[in-house]
This record gives structure tokens, C-alpha cells and sequence, in this order.
């Protein structure tokens, strides 16, 4: 069988363009094709994860209104209370000076026939005794002889914990029935238990 081909070269090239064009067109459908395709799965896959998240959205308040979990909520808070408390009252009771140490260690000092009639304490702002948070005692008596007054004093000065002793030349005056008054030091944190 012969073929005999009629048409003009212009045709022939008319031919061969729309059979590129064809050709192009049906590729680009194509790629249409499934740039849409890609694009409804991704929207399909997008709308699915909403759902999804608002069924775990759902079932997460369900858990929180659970009785349990709310129970459990309120003694976690409760307990970071309390624990905030402890710790204040741990500070404090660490902080704490224990005055009873002081009377102690002054009422070992005084040696039978003196009295002691006032102590006050303040904290003692810097001198060339003390230093910073020292507290500086006074105390106040009366001693029924010189002797119990030499031993109150010698007492004082070879205290390991008291320092510092300032005495009134007014406290050498009488010899017997004497009313005295000293002055002594303490480190602050000997009262800290």
C-alpha cells in the first residue's frame, strides 16, 4: 500500500504544531489534574486533623472534669502551699535566737549574793568593741558585798561567750549593798539555734 501525502509543507507544519499544542494542553490537564488532586487530599488531610484535635480537645475536658483529676489538681496546690509555709516557718525557726541561751549562760556567771535586777539587749550598731549584729547587754543588780561584786566581774571577763565588759566607776564606790551596772557583748549568732 502507497501512501501519498497531499498536503502542503505549511500544512504539514500547521499539522505537527497542533499535535504540540495537543500535546501541551493534555500535559498541563494533567498537571491540573493533579495539582488538584494533591489539593483536595491536603484540604481532606487539613480538615481531618481539625476534627481530630477537637475529639482530643473533647475527651482532654472530659479528663480535667474528671472528679479524680480535679481532686488531684486541688491537693497539687495544696501541697505547694503548704510546702511554702514549711519553708517560711523553717527560715524563721533558722533565723530564730533563743534568748534561754543568754539567761543561761549569765545566770551560770552570777555567783551567790548578787542579784541581777534588769537585762535588756539591743542590737549593737558598730564600735570598737563589737561588730555588726553583735548584741550589746546591760545589766542592772545589786550585790551585798565588794568580793560578790569582783567575782560577778571576773565572771564576765572570762566568759567564752560574753566579750567587751564595760563597767561604772560608780559600781566601786560602796563596799557593801552595792548597786551595779555592766556592759558586755555577744555574737548574735550564738542565740541561733
Amino acid at each position: 500500500m502507497i501512501k501519498i501525502n497531499l498536503l502542503s509543507p505549511f500544512d504539514k507544519r500547521n499539522l505537527r504544531w497542533e499535535k504540540m499544542n495537543n500535546l501541551a494542553i493534555r500535559s498541563v490537564l494533567w498537571i491540573f489534574f493533579a495539582q488538584a488532586i494533591f489539593a483536595a487530599v491536603f484540604l481532606f488531610s487539613l480538615q481531618y486533623i481539625k476534627i481530630e484535635e477537637g475529639i482530643v480537645n473533647m475527651q482532654l475536658k472530659d479528663i480535667q472534669n474528671q472528679s479524680e483529676t480535679k481532686e488531684m489538681d486541688e491537693m497539687e496546690i495544696a501541697l505547694a502551699t503548704y510546702k511554702n509555709k514549711i519553708d517560711s516557718i523553717a527560715s524563721i525557726q533558722k533565723n530564730r535566737r533563743s534568748w534561754t541561751i543568754l539567761f543561761e549562760n549569765i545566770a551560770e556567771l552570777v555567783p551567790n549574793g548578787v542579784r541581777l535586777e534588769s537585762i535588756s539587749v539591743q542590737e549593737d550598731s558598730v564600735t570598737e568593741m563589737s561588730e555588726v549584729g553583735d548584741l550589746k547587754i546591760t545589766v542592772i543588780g545589786n550585790a551585798k558585798t565588794r568580793e560578790d561584786l569582783l567575782d560577778l566581774e571576773s565572771n564576765f571577763e572570762h566568759s567564752e561567750s560574753l566579750y567587751g565588759l564595760e563597767y561604772n566607776d560608780a559600781n566601786y564606790v560602796e563596799s557593801v549593798d552595792i548597786d551595779f551596772n555592766y556592759a558586755f557583748y555577744m555574737k548574735s549568732e550564738k542565740l541561733l539555734r
